[in-house]
Parts: structure tokens; sequence; C-alpha cells
């Protein structure tokens, strides 16, 4: 090939080679960048009475973090099964919204428009909403939605109906082919029934693409198990800084089993009274008792009125020792008691006729058998062992938790879901509440809360209760009011109040006897002094003082203590 032909080859070459590098990359194009929106975090679907509220906040931001987030709508799904012991595998998202039903649908506001120098400054103004229809949320906004649970969501659906029968099916071909050599399988128990009819429900993001992804996790609520009663109106009361709100248990409400495993040791009353029998008289041995931590073995046997002493062993740490039952009863026996390593003590001799009066077991000085004194025993005394973990044979429903509101009228039609005023269930029928504002009013609303099979179900809310906080609590009465006359007037001094509502102090006066004393001044004064320069020399008069505060119905503090003085 002649020179002018390569350099012709080689441009040829490099025009057919100019695509690729106008791509920047290598290997085939990609498909196009598909952002989503980041799905929620906070979704919280409960059912309360007979309905379904399904609340969660829009996203701001899609999957990859970018933001905005590219969303268009949010529809809500639902479907009603009752699903098996043995769990059919998870629908996917087209699976599920093909069997499931269309709940809502909430178009999204666009976000806006991101400030450019270069707008126009004759742009035209946004069109103009009809105000009685509510807007749309924006990203970021909270979203609640309900459901009515009526007859036709009681109505369960199986979308795996078709592929479990086709399962069942493959599954009895293949028996069929091996039957001889399978050993026949007899079922050990009945089936078990199935699960507790329940709603799941699931949020799909449309993005502005038009393309679909689930917002969050799936969420059931029970639908075959009766809602509790809500409890009645709470009732309010308040102090200063605390609100107490308290209601009545609902009706039907569940209350505790059993209460927690305690460590604590028994009745020291039921640890070794010193008798050893009941004292009938019959002959009855009784019990030796559990004399401090080692009370000895019963092992004596009373006759039929003639107490036979028998021998009472305490080994390792026993109590006393078991006095002689007396030899003057005729058929006493031998009433001799063992006490080997650490006997505390003997009891005394029970003398003649003791076991003829109340049988072997007689409580008194040292009837046979007698454990000794429960307040010298146990010197070698071990402590108690734990108490050990039981299963109970029934399991027992949990039982009924409250959750507490505060509810008022500007928040009814609020579309963020209510939060209690409590992180968690409350145990008691009660609540104190620290947010106590004078001049404020707050309603209270309460909910009963069961936990049945799994599922958390609720009551309605009990009818409010609203109160409006007043300061009716005066100051604590002024302490320490001294007197003393002086030419032409009477000084008063007095310890001040530390309320930080004290708006001053009242003194007043009277003549000794008085009941009523009358004030000295139209309005309070500030300083914790006062001079009466009106009081009539050599006259005495009684002096007190009383606090009051700055509430718009001002309180007064009861009166201090009453003081004498005379001018001179």
């Amino acid at each position: 090939m002649t020179g002018f032909g390569r350099r012709n080859a080689a441009a040829i070459g490099l025009l057919a080679a100019a695509p690729l590098w106008g791509c920047g990359m290598k290997g085939p194009p990609r498909a196009p960048l598909v952002r989503t929106p980041a799905p929620a975090t906070d979704l919280v679907v409960q059912r309360v009475g007979d309905e379904v509220s399904i609340g969660f906040t829009l996203p701001t931001a899609n999957e990859d973090r970018s933001e905005p987030a590219s969303l268009e709508r949010v529809d809500v799904y639902a479907m009603t099964t009752r699903p098996r012991l043995v769990p059919d595998r998870t629908l996917d998202l087209e699976e599920f919204r093909e069997a499931g039903t269309l709940v809502a649908s909430v178009e999204v506001a666009p976000p806006p428009a991101p400030e450019s120098e270069d707008a126009p400054a004759d742009e035209p103004p946004p069109a103009e909403t009809d105000p009685a229809e509510p807007a749309p949320p924006r990203q970021g906004e909270p979203v609640l939605l309900t459901e009515a649970l009526t007859a036709e969501t009681a109505v369960p659906v199986d979308p795996w109906e078709e592929e479990r029968r086709r399962r069942e099916q493959r599954e009895a071909e293949d028996e069929d082919e091996d039957e001889e050599e399978r050993p026949v399988r007899v079922p050990l128990m009945t089936p078990p029934s199935p699960g507790p009819l329940q709603r799941e429900y699931a949020l799909v993001y449309v993005s502005m693409q038009g393309d679909e992804s689930e917002g969050g996790e799936r969420t059931a609520v029970p639908l075959d198990i009766r809602p509790p009663e809500p409890p009645p109106p709470p009732r309010v009361t308040y102090s200063e800084t605390t609100a107490d709100v308290t209601w009545d248990l609902p009706p039907g409400v569940r209350e505790t089993v059993q209460g927690p495993a305690t460590a604590e040791p028994p009745d020291a009353g039921d640890a070794g009274d010193g008798g050893a029998g009941d004292g009938d008289g019959d002959g009855d041995a009784g019990d030796a008792g559990e004399a401090g931590d080692g009370a000895g073995e019963e092992t004596s046997e009373a006759g039929d009125g003639a107490g036979g002493a028998g021998e009472a062993e305490a080994e390792d740490g026993a109590a006393g020792e078991a006095g002689e039952a007396g030899e003057e009863t005729g058929e006493a026996g031998d009433g001799a008691g063992e006490a080997e390593d650490g006997a505390a003590g003997e009891a005394a001799d029970a003398g003649a006729g003791a076991a003829g009066e109340a049988g072997a077991g007689e409580t008194g000085e040292a009837g046979a058998g007698a454990a000794g004194e429960a307040d010298e025993a146990g010197d070698g005394a071990e402590p108690l062992p734990p108490p050990l973990e039981s299963r109970p044979v029934v399991e027992w429903p949990p039982a009924s938790t409250y959750e507490l509101f505060e509810v008022a009228a500007a928040d009814a039609d609020s579309p963020a879901v209510p939060e209690p005023l409590s992180p968690s269930p409350l145990d008691a029928p009660s609540y104190a509440d620290s947010r106590v504002e004078y001049g404020v009013e707050r309603c209270y609303a309460v909910r009963t809360l069961d936990v049945v099979a799994g599922f958390e179900v609720r009551s309605r809310l009990s009818p409010p209760a609203c109160v409006t906080f007043a300061d009716t609590f005066p100051p604590a009465a002024p302490q320490a009011l001294t007197a003393g006359g002086s030419a032409g007037e009477v000084s008063l001094l007095w310890r001040p109040n530390d309320e930080p509502d004290l708006a001053g102090y009242v003194v007043l006066r009277g003549a000794p006897g008085d009941e009523t004393l009358q004030p000295l001044t139209d309005a309070p004064l500030v300083e914790n002094t006062y001079r009466d320069v009106t009081a009539q020399p050599g006259v005495r008069h009684v002096y007190a003082v009383r606090a009051v505060d700055t509430a718009p119905a001002p309180n007064l503090s009861d009166p201090s203590d009453r003081v004498e003085a005379a001018a001179r």
C-alpha cells in the first residue's frame, strides 16, 4: 500500500472512533436514573373502636437522599385476610395492589420552585384556589387518614388460594409416584385453626414520572377482636404545680391476675411461735413450728388425752431443747428432747399435768415437742433462697392499660396523629401533668388499650374533661412579726415571703380583744416593714400582716401571729 493509501485508511479509522470518544463512557448506554421517595419511618396504623387511623409524614427526600422528593401522590391500599399458622409467602407490591382495595389517594403539593435571579419580574400570580377545598399537603407535613370498619371490610380474600392448590396438587402427584416406598403418615393432632381476621395496610408512593414504590412496612390490625370499652370522663384536680388526672375503670376491664415475684421474707409471726400443736387437749401432736431458720423436726406423737411427749430433734441451729413433760401424768412417757449443734437454750419444765391439759402441743412454757422461743432462735440461720422462677400453666392475657391525651377543639381537624401525654401506656388509672398554666384551658380524654393475640386494640376516646387553671392558692402567712413603739409611731417588721407571684402585704390593726382587724393601707406594701404614725400615744394596739398575690382575683394569706405595741 502506498503512503497515500495508508494515510487515508488512518483517517477513516479516526472518523469511525469519533462517536465513541464523544460518549465519554465505555459500554452500552445505561437506563435513566429513577428517583423514588424514601419510605416512611413513622407510619402509625391503629384500630380505635370501629375505625382504623393511618398516620404518616410525607417524605422530603428520595431514597438516594436527593431533595426534594419526587412525589406526586400517596395511595393507601388495604387487604383483609385470615392468615394461616404456616404463613404464606409475602405478596409483592403488584400482587398486593391487585388483591387489595384502594382506601384513599392523597395528592401532594409540588415543592416550591428554586429561586432564580433570572426569573422574569412580570411573572403572573398563582391561580386562586377554592377556599372551601383544603389545600393538598406538602412534603414534610403529617397526614392522617381514617377508614371505617364495615361488613365489607370483614370479608377476607385469599390471594394464595390458587398457588396453594397447585402446590398441594404437585405434592399429591409426587406422593402417588412413590407411595409404596413411603410409610403411611398419621396426623398426631387436630389441624390448628387459622389465625384472627386482620386487615393489612400498605402505602404506595407515586413519583412525578409515574413510578411506584412501597412507602414503608405493611401493618395489620385485627378485625374479629372486640375493642375494649372506654373509661368514663376523667376527673381533674390541680395544685399550684401539678394537675392530677384520674378516671374510673371501664366496664369489662382486664386486671392483673398474679403479682410479680418478691424476695421479701415471710412474716416473722409465721416463723416459730414456739408451739408444737394446736393445744386442743385431744392429744394432737401438731406442728413443731418453724422456730427461726433451723427449727427441729417434728417426731412427737400424741395419745388420746395423755399427750405422749415423743422426741423432737433440732439439729444445726435448733431454737431450743424440748422440756420434760413430767412424770406425774402417768402416761406422759419419756419427754426428753435432744438439741445438737448450737441449740439456743433450754425450755422450762412443763410441770405436772401440763400435757394433760393441752395435749402434747400446748404453746405454754415448754410443752412437749415445742421448738423454743423464736426470738432466741437462728444463731446459725442461713438467708432465704431467692424465689423460684415459675411459668403459669394457663397463659392469661395482660392487664388493660390506658393512653391519656390532651384534646382541644382547635385540634379537631389537625392532620397529626395524636400523641399520648405519657410515652408508654399507663398501668394505673391516674396521671400527674406538670403543665399547670393559670388562665389556660386543658381538656383530657383517655382510652383503654388491650393486647390480644399480639395485636394492640384501643377503645374510643372517653368524653373529655376540661379545666381552666385558676390561681386560687393564697401565699403563706407572714412569719416573725415584731412591733416596737417609739415617739409618735409603732414600727413593724416581719420576715419576707418568697412566692414568685407575691404582690405585697396588708397591715391590719385593732384594739386588744377585737376579733376583726382593719387594714391600714389601701394598696399592698412592697417592703416587709411598716411605720404606723397614726397610733395614739399610750394606747396599745394589736397588729397583724397578710400577704397578697398578683392573681386576677387576689388571694390573701392567713393573718400572721398578732403582736401588741403602743406609741410613746
